[in-house]
């Protein structure tokens, strides 16, 4: 009876100690090459159900080989994984010498280390896997996020770096909804696109000129109004407007055949210049001031400052005129005087011949009834006044040396004034003779216009006068930016390298939205559908009672019935004990996800209801 009791008390002891094998895994190691000297593929390991394997290699007699590590995958056969040199810290898929490497297995039915390009040495190399580890390769946890409009604190929160492409070759382009890294000059200054934003593909327009932009100008019927009316339309430039009553009209320009009534003509007082020293000469087409006397009498060609115009009339009605006294005679001026009136002084005559010549009146062109007028040889021109040409090539915006002819806009800069510069390729400038102007944008969400290539058009703004801007993918087009209700902009990670490229683990949160969905037995049963519908599997733990078996999952909505099988998965597990399997990149299950438990395996079926299992899918 004593050894009965004491018989049992091991047997309840030994239930309730920790398994060595569940607490504390021992790593197995295989060996994958052994003074190896050949170029051959070398010992295949069964990998089901571990994440990580680690390769230690050494090399002898000047080996110069390449170790390739591959992994055996469903449906898809041998391919190369990713492993982290343990020394480097660098993702590698081979290695040329002695190394340690922890590679991530995930999912993979068999690994192996394949040996090529040798030609002298050895090498020799183990593989060591271990249940329940993990891949621990990419991964980056997003430990100390920010959150909405908290502060940031130099050398405490962290940052992530975000890469960039030089790309300026036109490559493969990119189809709706691909990924692909943004685009840097060779200058590392991001390349952007400007785009309307509630219109995709409506995009700003960059040529080697620089940014088009619409200029709204009025249509050419507008611009074509009569000389002097009233505009109809608003005008860009700097048109003069003339008070004419109680309208406004366009002050006209001095042209050929003008003929008005006065509309359009600026009301202006003659101003001559007195100038008698040393007047200067006016060649061909150029424009001076007229000169006056000290009396402001306007000067005539030929008649000095100060003089009365002396005529000399050698002939009166084709007659030569006599003068001085004589006898009366056929050169003699009749004059005759009606016996009602008298001579008074200045009586004023109307001489419809000169010379013999009906002289010419009003406005025409030029005949032999037309005066000629002559000015004297020693008589003055009209000085211009005019700045030399090298006064007036200042620089652009330096303070003007000398009057200048023309409206000349003029910058205020502290005390002195500055001309305003023009926008002209390679303008740089600390800000001299750049005038200070407000941005000014439209708001328009309502029915914005469509802007064509080469036009100019306002800006657009918010309500709350913030500019509207788009972005500019790397193949040209235009994208918006896509912003929440609650104000979150948001951005797809690149992941052509998943847990590699942009590898991210989420922090713990409360959310339903980042769980995963969870399934678990009601009781020992032989099977469980996890999902009756494609999904992916994240984790699977089947514990067992007395009977040892094989977990076998298959891509199906239901178990298959007892016999031959091919599962998409199989894993030993033994008698009254836990398998617990995880994916650090899930599983993909096209159909559904079922799991069985056989006492036989892993190709053939024979279920046994002795198991519970409790999965992660999603």
């Amino acid at each position: 009876m004593q050894y009965r009791f004491l018989l049992f008390l091991m047997i309840v002891v030994g239930l309730f100690m920790p398994s060595p094998l569940l607490s504390q895994p021992r790593p197995q190691v295989f060996p994958l090459h052994a003074a190896e000297a050949g170029n051959v593929a070398g010992s295949l390991i069964s990998t089901f159900g571990y994440p990580s394997v680690t390769v230690d290699n050494s090399i002898a007699a000047a080996w110069d080989g390449t170790l390739n590590m591959e992994g055996n995958f469903p449906s898809i056969g041998w391919i190369a994984v990713q492993c982290r040199n343990q020394a480097t810290n660098l993702m590698v898929t081979t290695t040329t010498g002695a190394a340690s490497v922890m590679c991530n297995i995930s999912g993979a039915q068999q690994f192996r280390a394949r040996v090529s390009g040798r030609t002298v040495g050895t090498v020799t190399a183990t593989a060591a896997i271990m249940a329940g580890g993990e891949s621990g390769i990419g991964a980056v946890t997003l430990n100390d996020t920010l959150v909405d409009n908290a502060p940031f604190t130099d050398g405490t929160s962290r940052v992530f770096p975000v890469g960039y492409i030089l790309d300026e070759v036109a490559g493969i382009v990119l189809t709706e909804n691909d990924v692909a890294a943004g685009r840097i000059d060779s200058k590392r200054a991001q390349v952007f696109v400007i785009e309307d934003a509630t219109t995709r593909g409506t995009r700003a327009a960059v040529t080697a000129a620089g940014l088009q932009v619409d200029t709204e100008l009025p249509a050419a019927a507008a611009l074509a109004d009569a000389a002097s009316a009233t505009p109809a339309t608003p005008t860009i430039g700097n048109v003069s407007l003339l008070m004419n009553a109680t309208t406004l009209d366009r002050q006209r320009a001095v042209v050929n055949g003008l003929d008005s009534v006065g509309t359009g003509i600026a009301a202006a007082g003659i101003i001559g210049q007195l100038d008698d020293a040393a007047t200067g000469t006016v060649t061909e087409n150029q424009f001076a001031p007229v000169r006056i006397s000290p009396r402001r009498a306007l000067l005539v060609e030929g008649v000095a400052s100060g003089t009365a115009v002396a005529s000399n009339i050698t002939q009166y009605g084709g007659t030569n005129l006599s003068t001085g006294a004589g006898a009366g005679g056929a050169g003699i001026p009749r004059v005759t005087v009606s016996n009602d009136s008298s001579l008074a002084a200045n009586q004023s005559v109307n001489v419809s011949q000169i010379n013999g010549v009906t002289p010419l009146m009003g406005a025409g062109v030029s005949g032999t009834g037309s005066h000629r007028m002559s000015i004297a040889t020693d008589a003055n021109v009209v000085d211009t006044e005019l700045p030399a040409a090298a006064a007036l090539a200042d620089a652009a915006s330096a303070a003007p040396t000398t009057p200048t002819v023309g409206a000349v806009p003029l910058l205020m800069n502290a005390t002195t004034a500055d001309r305003q510069r023009a926008v002209v390729n390679t303008l740089n400038s600390t800000g001299t003779g750049i005038a200070a102007a407000g941005i000014v944008g439209q708001f328009d969400d309502v029915a914005p216009t469509a802007i064509t290539e080469n036009q100019f058009g306002p800006v657009r703004m918010s309500t709350n006068r913030n500019l509207y801007s788009t972005l500019r993918d790397a193949a040209g087009n235009e994208r918006g930016a896509n912003v929440n209700a609650n104000s979150a902009l948001l951005t797809a990670l690149d992941q052509t390298t998943p847990a590699t490229t942009n590898g991210i683990t989420p922090v713990p949160t409360s959310n339903a939205g980042a769980a995963l969905a969870q399934t678990a037995s009601g009781a020992a049963e032989s099977n469980n559908v996890l999902k009756a519908s494609a999904g992916n599997l994240y984790s699977l733990t089947v514990t067992t009672g007395a009977t040892a078996g094989y977990l076998m999952i298959f891509n199906a909505t239901s178990a298959p019935i007892d016999g031959a099988v091919t599962p998409a998965y199989c894993a030993q597990v033994p008698a009254n004990n836990t398998g617990a399997f995880e994916w650090a990149i899930p599983a993909r299950y096209s159909t559904g996800i079922t799991a069985v438990f056989s006492s036989t395996g892993c190709f053939t079926k024979t279920a046994t209801a002795t198991a519970a299992f409790f999965g992660q899918v999603n």
